[in-house]
């Protein structure tokens, strides 16, 4: 075991975020650490391509950051369905992804990166509550509200740090 899985979950299927993500990911395969497991779940939209450490793909992607590495994992692997993509605005896709890699990458500690464009307070209202969209997949059109991390999320996925690096972030409306 390692001392840290860390999990970076990004819904980049909208407003042309995908680009900025895969940016992300060059920065985390350059300042890699190899008393981490690295794992970076990236969804752009079917139509765009992105390129991260000279490996081009389209849809969802999952892979294993090691030094000067990256290494594809079968989406079948992940989730229990074959797919070119899966719907990153769904808790289900999370609580998957957040679970596979705890169960093949033990840790002591883990940590989980959220990116993607979140939408604002204003974004959904439900049931005359109001949502806070944190992660929009923009080819499904659903959504991730701050309220499902902990409603939708079982005890499983529980991490010793979160980090949003999501679009919105700095309104004191979200506290």
């Amino acid at each position: 075991n390692t001392d840290w899985t860390i999990m970076h979950y990004c819904a980049g299927d909208s407003n042309g975020l995908a680009a900025d993500l895969c940016d992300d990911i060059e920065e985390i395969i350059k300042s890699y650490n190899e008393n981490c497991n690295v794992l970076v779940l990236i969804d752009v939209s079917a139509g765009s391509k992105c390129t991260i450490y000279n490996q081009t793909f389209s849809g969802t992607g999952v892979f294993r950051v090691e030094k000067n590495k990256l290494t594809l994992i079968e989406l079948q692997d992940v989730y229990e369905y074959s797919a070119d993509s899966v719907d990153t605005g769904d808790t289900d896709c999370l609580q998957a992804f957040i679970s596979y890699c705890k169960a093949n990458y033990p840790a002591k500690y883990y940590g989980l990166f959220l990116g993607g464009h979140g939408m604002g307070v204003s974004s959904t209202v439900y049931s005359n509550i109001i949502q806070k969209n944190i992660l929009y997949d923009g080819e499904t059109k659903r959504m991730i509200c701050a309220v499902d991390l902990t409603n939708h999320l079982d005890e499983n996925c529980s991490v010793d740090f979160l980090n949003l690096d999501l679009c919105y972030m700095g309104c004191v409306e979200f506290l």
